[in-house]
């Protein structure tokens, strides 16, 4: 399963993904997450490969949504691009 580990600076707050298996668990663990922490979020997602470079990959955002009370995870591209909607309920 994969691994978020978050950190911050002065500048910026990222989520570095470890240990992954493929996009499905990384949805989850990101979900899993950002569930537990934050509320309506966004954060730059890094890559973390075995020579420990990170690799900025992306934005994740987390909302709620109220009236399906679904939380609701997207991910962006660097361009912030939409790639794809995740919802799960809780």
């Amino acid at each position: 399963m994969a691994s978020i580990n978050y950190e911050h600076s002065l500048d910026e707050k990222i989520l570095v993904v470890y240990e992954h298996d493929s996009f499905n668990d990384i949805q989850d663990a990101l979900l899993t997450w950002c569930c537990r922490h934050y509320l309506n979020c966004t954060f730059k997602v890094y890559f973390n490969n075995y020579n420990h470079e990170l690799t900025h990959v992306g934005f994740v955002k987390l909302t709620y949504n109220d009236t399906n009370a679904k939380y609701v995870i997207q991910h962006f591209t660097v361009d912030h691009e939409v790639l794809s909607e995740w919802d799960a309920n809780t």
